[in-house]
């Protein structure tokens, strides 16, 4: 797959030199013509072949450049009738009238409801706000109450998150424009390294195919004092548009089991870690292909004329079944080394030297001794997993773990509070 140049000059290795500011490449036209194939759409499904003896219908002479919001859903669907009571028989005897007993009314006196106004809200902020403040918040309270228009906090809330950016956002953010092709850069080659799809032209996919559009995730990575660790970017297949019977559950950690693990070591006294599995959804393969559109800011190397997708053998992030398909490999592997899976919590595996919390990509591990889980990580290595050692257990989640010298653990999420804090805009 070869990139498109940028509009800023910036290195990065070859072939893959995404495109940061252009817009996507103008659709090829296809004439009309019977030797070529169909113009397919994102999300759309490859139409079957007309017979010889059916007239053939007009081919679209452009490329939909917009991607649907949402699936089209088949009108024709059966009509399932309401079930008809049964007929009484004629030879059952009529029902004994039931008999009628008086009503009495409740003579309980009910409390009036308190409604919600900007007075009682006004009271209680004045319990957690300064007295030169109770004013202001009243005010503010009345205003938003009587207009109609959620509180400040409330609104700001529900902005997009500014550490997580699409395509568009993360291209013009200048600041940080290099960091991010390189990680687009970066996410391209460890998929094609891991052979996670192949090339080929649209006209080969079979009929009656549902093609995929794709999404770029651009997202910043901070530790839990709010520092900035690395830029992230992530290729994810519109799975919110695949159609999929299929189950697609996975579990994940309780918190409550976290609680138990951090506990359980400390008591013990067992060395504790986290590993992160690298692009771990892409180490489970699929056992049936999926076909997703090229994405946005690259080109594949093929000098074809026609129109090129990718065939899929590895799961991607976005993709209905991923979660499952990763967890299930996962705990085969830790099941064969010996592990027994909690019935409290499927997410939890134990042996007699050992504890280990899964949450997604993200393990935590607790050992009588660091050789232990040396052995355990070379293990998974032989077995074909790729991940990124953390070092101590002081990062699970994004919450810092610290252990004070009375022997107690404080968990803290400093960077999350200030997060919510701007936010909210209560700086």
């Amino acid at each position: 797959m070869s990139a498109q140049p940028p509009a800023t000059a910036v290195s990065a290795p070859p072939p893959l030199v995404p495109l940061p500011s252009a817009p996507m490449p103008t659709p090829t036209v296809i004439p009309s013509s019977p030797s070529l194939s169909p113009t397919v759409g994102p999300g759309e499904i490859v139409p079957a072949p007309q017979s010889a003896a059916s007239t053939p219908s007009p081919v679209p002479t452009s490329v939909p450049t917009s991607i649907p919001s949402v699936m089209p859903v088949p009108s024709s669907l059966p009509i399932v009738a309401p079930p008809l009571a049964p007929s009484m028989s004629l030879t059952t005897p009529p029902l004994a009238p039931t008999p009628v007993t008086p009503h009495t009314r409740p003579t309980r006196i009910r409390r009036s409801v308190e409604r919600l106004t900007a007075q009682s809200l006004g009271n209680l902020r004045s319990m957690y706000a300064l007295p030169s403040e109770i004013g202001a918040v009243a005010q503010i309270s009345a205003l938003y109450l009587h207009s109609g228009v959620p509180t400040p906090a409330i609104y700001k809330a529900s902005h997009n998150d500014p550490d997580t950016l699409n395509y568009d956002r993360a291209m013009s953010d200048t600041d940080n424009l290099e960091a991010w092709l390189a990680a687009a850069n970066a996410e391209i080659t460890a998929l094609e390294n891991k052979d996670c799809w192949d090339e080929m032209p649209l006209s080969a996919v079979p009929a009656n195919t549902q093609i995929l559009p794709t999404t770029w995730v651009f997202r910043i990575k901070r530790a839990p004092d709010g520092t900035i660790k690395k830029f992230k970017a992530r290729l994810c297949p519109r799975g919110d548009l695949q159609v999929c019977n299929e189950d697609a559950y996975a579990p994940v950690v309780a918190f409550s089991t976290v609680r138990f693990f951090l506990v359980a070591s400390l008591i013990l006294g067992w060395y504790t870690c986290s590993i992160d599995f690298s692009n771990a959804f892409v180490q489970s393969s699929l056992s049936t292909p999926i076909y997703i559109h090229v994405p946005r800011g690259f080109r594949t190397n093929n000098t074809s004329p026609h129109r090129q997708c990718l065939r899929l053998k590895r799961s991607l992030y976005g993709i209905v079944t991923a979660a499952k398909l990763w967890f299930t490999l996962l705990l085969k592997a830790l099941l064969d080394l010996g592990f027994t899976q909690s019935i409290f919590d499927p997410c939890f595996l134990f042996r007699s030297d050992m504890f280990i919390i899964i949450y997604v990509d993200d393990c935590g591990i607790a050992a009588k001794s660091n050789d232990l889980v040396d052995e355990l990580l070379q293990q998974l290595e032989d077995k074909g997993f790729q991940f990124t050692r953390e070092g101590s257990f002081t990062e699970f989640l994004s919450i810092n773990h610290a252990r004070l010298p009375d022997g107690r653990i404080e968990l803290t999420q400093s960077g999350l509070i200030k997060k919510i804090i701007s936010t909210a805009g209560m700086n």
